[in-house]
């Protein structure tokens, strides 16, 4: 759906240049940025990633690289902009843009720091510019993670045997094309696919069906509530609460 497929009922999604109802090939608002509605519904705006998204089903952030953690870095000073840090896999150009380097163990532990650009690297050092200074002065030995921004490269949320591999963002209105940003429901009414018939009132998690919601278990976290008598395999209203 292309931006002037729709038209921008309210001021606060005129104030960003895009509607809930639109997909755009180019940014319009910092990913992240959140819209609220007067209706209890809020949004959040995000990239999609190489598979396309269908209306009515979560989305998740990418998946967690577990290879990127215990890293090493060079021993940066403090006001440092730029770390070089050797990968644990290959890394595309860019492809950690405005995600985060958190300071897993040293002298500099604690910090995590936003990620302006990175250089593509394999398993070799690379170098990740970054928008916020480094604040503690890194030691020798002192170890960094990579972890992409979870609003970036979203996915259709597939996860089928118990294990969380990715975190839920929301849930798209309409069709998304791949690489296009969006906006996301996070809160509020939402008309989702269901996996299984849950009453009225019951918690929700993701479903074992791609994109679905179904009765909450221990398995995932809870996102969101029963609003209306769920069929399963069909679409009905939820209370969405995705942190």
């Amino acid at each position: 759906m292309a931006l002037d497929d729709y038209t921008v009922t309210t001021d606060v999604e005129r104030a960003v240049g895009q509607g809930i109802l639109q997909e755009s090939e180019f940014i319009n608002s910092p990913l992240g940025s959140e819209l609220s509605l007067n209706d209890g519904r809020k949004f959040r705006y995000c990239k999609n990633g190489a598979v396309a998204l269908a209306a009515g089903k979560l989305a998740s952030s990418p998946a967690w690289v577990s290879t990127e953690t215990a890293l090493a870095v060079n021993t940066a000073a403090k006001g440092d902009m730029v770390l070089l840090i050797t990968t644990g896999s290959a890394v595309l150009e860019d492809a950690y843009k405005d995600g985060f380097v958190f300071v897993e163990a040293g002298t500099g532990a604690g910090q995590i720091l936003k990620i302006s650009a990175n250089e593509a690297a394999s398993t070799a050092e690379g170098r990740f510019d970054l928008y916020d200074p480094v604040r503690v002065a890194f030691a020798a030995g002192d170890t960094v993670g990579l972890v992409y921004n979870r609003f970036s490269g979203t996915i259709a949320t597939v996860d089928t045997d118990g294990t969380e591999t990715e975190t839920p963002v929301g849930v798209p209105l309409i069709p998304v094309s791949i690489g296009y940003y969006y906006w996301a429901q996070f809160a509020g009414l939402c008309n989702v696919l269901c996996d299984g018939t849950p009453a009225i009132g019951t918690p929700l998690m993701r479903g074992a069906v791609a994109g679905a919601l179904a009765l909450a278990t221990s398995a995932f976290k809870e996102i969101a509530t029963v609003h209306h008598t769920s069929v399963d395999t069909e679409y009905r209203p939820v209370i969405l609460s995705i942190a």
